[in-house]
């Protein structure tokens, strides 16, 4: 699917703030896309002249395509330009088997064959060649043009697992040949007995190529994966020797696995320099990627370019990319670092460099793809270009359009797609969904042509007073998108501005008292979005809050603003009583609407008062609530018998729940506000105080009313009574529930549990109820946990008498809370009786009450095997009952004397696997007695076992020695000599349990005896009616046809006939092969050759007369004893045929 950008502002500045030079790119040229869900186009890209018209086209890699339903075999895509739009589809070039993920990899190779067009590289890392599994290969398409995307050759590794074809890249013409050379990264390679140390190849190019590597360089330290990326064609020493950059990402300096790149200088020599340049921090994969840049500083030395997308200097794996300038002595000092600009963003997953600005300075495109800055969409790909003195600033920020995933997941700058005068380059994105499929994969493609530089996008405004010109000042205006959010605040005039980078976004308004605003914006380079607001003010609810007694204003008020059950806004009023409420921002109502709203008040003397009324945006209601007093009660407290005032006595107001409390001063006063009292109605009062009765006292109350009553109290020494209700003898709980009754004349105030562990020992103190009934939830954790426990109660009253507590328990109980133990007696591996004991050990301080069996036959469901009571538990298991051989399993459940049960486990405790019976053995192939002509057979048989299993086969031919085959159930047996064999197999299982099974058969190899008794060889004969004879025999499997051909024509099947006469032969030689075959094909031919020669009868008399006769007379003779030869042969044949039906016997 190839699809024209059309969009605005796919690409971007920085993060918040401009760089210090900053260049954009315009619109992408084009862009490709994959059309198969999870393809992952564009994992790899390159741009080359595939058809030689002078202008560069697109070749993008999808290593997990399924061409042909062959699952990650990839595919290679190739578009051409002709400097317009569309790009052309020209060729799909597939992987050949499942998982080799062709196009993996990809390189503008340089021109290899020397015809003057540059060529393409293919990497196929888990291809197989040869049956090597993961070896690798790689494809090499030449291009022309007569170009149509056929592969040209292919580079087999001869390794397995090393991977070629991981990384590829072109080397320039290393051996100075005029052919350009090929440079490949096998990092899974292990060198020198180093598991994944990796190794990179170099294969020179020619007009016939080959694919034997012509240098090979290998790591030195295990799994640093030399050669996951790889880069060529420059000189870092100014030298006439190419170098190149071999990325070890996992490479290790101690315990720290920071990466490295080799720099391997002057490759043709027999001992290139080799400098190690190192990553900076353990998990940086420093190496990840990595470009040969021609010349980024201008000082006519290529330099280099070293990925570390997960290096943390500016946060977690933000990434980061190291530059290291050659020079006459070069060091692996690095003299540029770019940091990624957020954490996440990976910067250096990939890495190209080129002059596309066409400026004599190299320029870098680097990618970030798990860059999360952008307003939209995931990825970014930054230009850096070169200069004399080159910045770790991003020039360009390229972003992707929406359904982007991964973009700058692969970069590559390239030849001139458009034909005008600069390079381009490509950015792909492999995780990309397109049309709903994702993962089908983008790939970019970027003219190298500066434009005018574009401005970031502004938003301008002003916010007014609704209807007027006004401005309203201190508004805060924001602008809102993905991860980008800037703020600006209006000034007097109500002006406000807000530089932004090209995405979509929302603007919002927010200023307490005013409605809120918002409104989406897209903004691309160059906009200036203008955007005014004419915010409405919230509803407001104002006004005082006073006492309905006195008018006058109530301060601490607690004012609430309700919309049906939903809190809309609150305030507390001040010293002067007033409140102001805004609605909360989300019940302001829409334009022309209103909503109902309910007002309440209240404070700690005053009942709630409310108001409802309904406002609109711009509204302010003005209250005045009124709130009445709560009742208020006082009075003395004073000795029925002295008169004096009695202090701290609580006096307690309810309704039911009690509304309020005081406690008497010095001199017997109280004054108690009763909170929330129904009125009107009746309000009780109580008064309790140690030593006295207690006193109560009902009168009626209304709102803002004052009440006086004063007391008068008895004395009370009189202690109470109280008793716990007995309780079980276990619990098996960790709770106790415990009940009390007491009793008392002036009434119970409270009841205290008291509690001890064991029967001797201290009581302590637990807890107390002081309404009836009196309940207790005594938690044995608290205490001491399991075990036995004492409890007793003991009562309070209101004057403060203690009940004495009695000498030992109210009630006991013992809790047990701990299921029984139990273990199962193992069982053998293998039980060979049918009949056996299963026992268990079973322990808990309560004692056992039972113990209960279970049997898991086959691993099927539990069964009840059967309940013990009485140590010790043992159950006898007949295997007849359970159906004898196959795997028994066993659990047990055990219940304690206080009903603590030990659940039965999910799986089998302990096991046995019953085996009585020999294997089962069934020899299904050769058929019983069966005679073959060739000198191999093979045996197959079927064998199982229900019980142990078969462990093993064995076979003897011949009463031979025995051949072991293991688990296999065929075998070959050649060399097999003539005659009758029997082969025995035999199958054994586990426990030693054997069959024998046996079967014979015959081999036959030789072939017929057959001899032509007449007519002899070149025998003449005077008639045309020729008889001929001849004797076959077999002594293997027997004559199982004759066959005749006379003179060269088709041979005629004869049975068993020993004999064939010829009618009606001409004059003439002639020839007859007789053909024996025995039953199993083994065939044996005989030749004669004889002549007939035929007198005509020249003319009549006597002398032909005589000649008649004599030869009726011979005839006579002849026929006479031809009669006398058939009887005599017939009963040889007879006596043949009965030898026939013997068996066959051995020849010797």
């Amino acid at each position: 699917m190839i699809v024209f950008c059309m969009l605005v502002a796919v690409f971007s500045f920085g993060h918040f703030t401009m760089p210090a030079r900053a260049e954009v790119y315009q619109e992408p040229f084009a862009f490709v896309d994959g059309n198969v869900t999870a393809e992952n186009l564009a994992k790899s890209l390159a741009l080359l002249d595939l058809n030689a018209d002078g202008i560069a086209d697109l070749v993008a890699g999808a290593p997990y395509n399924n061409p042909d339903g062959m699952a990650g075999a990839g595919s290679v895509t190739m578009y051409l330009s002709d400097g317009g739009m569309p790009m052309a589809r020209i060729a799909v070039l597939n992987g050949t088997h499942a998982g080799d993920l062709f196009g993996w990899s990809l390189a503008n190779s340089g021109d290899l064959n020397g015809d003057g067009d540059m060529d393409l590289a293919i990497g196929a890392p888990l291809a197989d060649p040869g049956g090597l599994i993961a070896a690798g290969n790689i494809t090499i398409v030449f291009s022309g043009p007569s170009f149509t995307g056929t592969p040209g050759m292919w580079i087999n590794s001869s390794t397995a697992g090393e991977q070629l074809g991981y990384s590829v890249s072109p080397g320039g013409d290393i051996n100075r040949d005029g052919f350009d050379d090929l440079i490949a990264g096998a990092p899974l390679c292990t060198a020198s007995g180093l598991v994944g140390a990796g190794r990179t190849y170099v294969f020179y190019g020619g007009a016939a190529m080959n694919a034997v590597p012509d240098k090979t360089f290998s790591g030195e330290v295990a799994g640093a994966h030399f050669g996951w990326s790889v880069a060529g064609d420059g000189s870092v020493d100014g030298d006439t020797s190419l170098d190149m950059i071999v990325g070890a990402p996992d490479h290790e300096v101690g315990e720290s696995a920071t990466g490295g790149a080799y720099v391997i200088r002057n490759i043709i020599k027999a001992n290139p320099g080799v400098s190690l340049a190192l990553g900076k921090a353990g998990g940086d994969k420093f190496g990840f990627s990595v470009a040969m840049v021609p010349d980024m500083n201008g000082d006519a030395y290529s330099d280099i370019a070293i990925g570390s997308p997960f290096n943390d200097d500016n946060g977690t794996n933000a990434g980061s990319v190291s530059v290291l300038y050659g020079g006459f002595k070069f060091n692996t000092d690095v003299d540029l670092v770019i940091i990624g600009q957020a954490a996440g963003e990976n910067l250096g997953w990939a890495v190209g460099a080129g002059d596309f600005i066409e400026d004599s300075y190299s320029d870098l495109i680097v990618g970030a793809p798990n860059s999360d800055i952008n307003a939209t969409s995931a990825g970014r790909a930054y230009g850096f270009f070169g200069a004399a003195i080159p910045d770790a600033d991003p020039d360009i920020v390229l972003v992707p359009g929406p359904g982007a995933d991964f973009f700058g997941g692969s970069v590559c700058i390239g030849g001139n797609v458009t034909g005008d005068i600069a390079p381009d380059f490509a950015v792909g994105d492999p995780q990309a969904t397109i049309l709903g499929m994702a993962n089908a994969g983008r790939a970019y493609v970027y003219v190298g042509v500066l434009v005018v530089i574009p401005q970031n996008p502004l938003v301008q405004g002003y916010v007014f007073i609704p209807g007027t010109a006004t401005g309203i000042q201190d508004f805060t205006v924001t602008l809102e998108g993905g991860s980008f959010s800037k703020t600006a605040t209006t000034s007097a005039s109500g002006y406000y501005e807000i530089d932004a980078i090209p995405g979509s976004y929302w603007l919002n308004t927010s200023k307490a008292g005013y409605v809120g605003n918002s409104t989406s914006v897209e903004l691309a380079m160059d906009d200036v979005e203008i955007v005014n607001f004419y915010p409405l003010t919230v509803p407001l609810a104002t006004g005082h809050v006073r006492d309905a007694m006195t008018s006058t204003v109530i301060a601490g008020a607690a004012v609430s603003l309700w919309n049906g059950t939903a809190l809309v806004g609150t305030a507390v009023t001040p010293a002067n009583g007033s409140f102001w409420i805004y609605l909360f921002e989300e019940f302001v109502p829409p334009v022309g609407e209103s909503i109902d709203l309910i007002l309440t008040a209240w404070d700690q003397t005053h009942y709630l008062a409310s108001a409802d009324f309904s406002v609109m945006r711009n509204d302010t209601e003005s209250l005045e609530i009124y709130l009445d007093r709560f009742p208020v009660v006082t009075g003395t407290v004073r000795d029925a018998i002295t008169l004096s005032p009695v202090r701290d006595a609580l006096v307690e107001a309810t309704q039911g729940p009690v509304l309020g409390s005081a406690v008497t001063d010095t001199n017997g006063l109280y004054a108690l506000p009763v909170v929330n009292a129904s009125v009107p109605g009746t309000l009780f009062l109580n008064l309790t105080v140690p030593g006295y009765y207690k006193e109560s006292v009902s009168f009626a109350v209304d709102k803002n009313g004052t009440y006086a009553h004063d007391f008068f109290l008895q004395i009370d020494h009189v202690p109470p009574t109280s008793s716990l209700a007995a309780l079980s003898v276990y619990t098996t709980t960790v709770t106790v529930a415990l009940t009390a009754t007491s009793s008392d004349a002036n009434g119970v105030q409270e009841v205290q549990l008291w509690y001890r562990s064991g029967e001797a020992g201290a009581f302590e103190y637990y807890g107390s109820d002081t309404e009836s009934p009196f309940g207790f939830e005594f938690d044995s954790r608290e205490a001491s946990g399991d075990g036995s426990y004492g409890f007793y109660s003991q009562a309070i009253d209101h004057a403060g008498n203690n009940e004495t507590p009695p000498v030992g328990n109210d009630t006991w109980t013992i809790i047990d809370t701990i299921d029984p133990t139990l273990e199962m007696t193992p069982l053998p591996l293998y039980t060979l009786t049918q009949n056996f004991t299963v026992t268990a050990s079973v322990d808990d301080e309560s004692g056992i009450a039972s113990v209960t069996l279970y049997i898991i036959k086959n691993s099927s469901a539990a069964v009840l095997v059967g309940t013990d009571s009485n140590a010790p538990y043992e159950w006898m298991i007949e295997g007849t009952l359970w159906g004898l051989d196959g795997s028994y399993g066993f659990s047990a459940t055990a219940t304690d004397s206080s009903g603590n049960t030990r659940a039965m486990p999910v799986d089998p405790e302990i096991s046995t696997l019953m085996d009585l019976c020999a294997p089962n053995l069934t020899i299904v192939s050769p058929v019983p007695d069966i005679i073959t002509g060739v000198t191999s057979m093979t045996v197959n048989w079927t064998g199982n076992d229900t019980g142990s299993g078969v462990k093993s086969y064995r076979l003897q031919l011949d009463d031979g020695a025995w051949i072991d085959v293991g688990h296999n159930t065929t075998h070959n047996l050649t060399h097999l000599g003539e005659g009758r064999h029997t082969v025995v197999v035999n199958a054994s299982d586990t426990v030693g349990w054997s069959t024998l099974r046996n079967i014979s058969f015959s081999v036959d190899t030789y072939i017929p005896e057959l001899t032509v008794t007449t007519p002899t060889d070149g025998e003449v004969l005077d008639s045309g009616s020729v008889k001929v004879t001849w004797t076959a025999s077999d002594g293997g499997s027997g004559i199982a046809n004759i066959q005749i051909s006379v003179d060269g024509g088709p041979y005629e099947d004869l049975g068993l006939l020993m004999t064939k006469t010829l009618q009606d032969l001409e004059n003439g030689e002639h020839e007859v092969t007789i053909r024996a075959t025995d039953g199993v094909g083994n065939a044996r031919e005989s030749t004669v050759s004889f002549t007939v020669e035929i007198e005509s009868d020249g003319g009549g008399g006597t002398s032909n007369v005589i000649i008649a006769l004599s030869a009726v007379a011979v005839i006579v003779l002849i026929a006479v004893g031809a009669m006398l030869m058939l009887r005599r042969r017939g009963k040889k044949g007879e006596k043949e045929q009965a030898r026939g039906a013997e068996p066959p016997k051995n020849k010797t």
